[in-house]
């Protein structure tokens, strides 16, 4: 009923859900920020890799975020942490692994290369 869009068609073409992400709260790393998966990865046209990834901060630094002016409210989405699964629910977080990195180990030296050249940082 609802095909997916061909190559040259928009992404919008088709049926689209879109749920309130919800993450199981095992899975949640004890950091103040940590990625999660929002897609499937894999190559784009030319082939470079495409990753998809979401920043998720904790409410502790989204406090300290806000109160510092640095982002406005709307630019955050609210997660549901999910506790105690409900009876029944597989758990899919736990299935599988740790989300892998954004980059590669090349790809982040690379990345650290050319912020170098263009903003003369040093890596710590």
């Amino acid at each position: 009923l609802f095909p997916p869009p061909g190559p040259r068609e928009s992404t919008l073409a088709g049926l689209t859900l879109v749920t309130v992400p919800r993450y199981w709260a095992r899975a949640f790393p004890d950091a103040d920020f940590a990625y999660v998966p929002w897609g499937e990865d894999g190559p784009n046209r030319e082939g470079k890799p495409m990753r998809f990834r979401q920043l998720v901060v904790s409410r502790r630094a989204r406090q300290v975020l806000l109160d510092a002016r640095l982002l406005a409210p709307r630019a955050l989405l609210a997660v549901r942490s999910v506790a105690v699964p409900e009876a029944g629910v597989e758990v899919l977080d736990d299935r599988h692994g740790p989300v892998p990195p954004m980059y590669t180990a090349d790809e982040l030296a690379a990345l650290r290369l050319q912020e170098q050249r263009l903003f003369g940082t040093q890596d710590t």
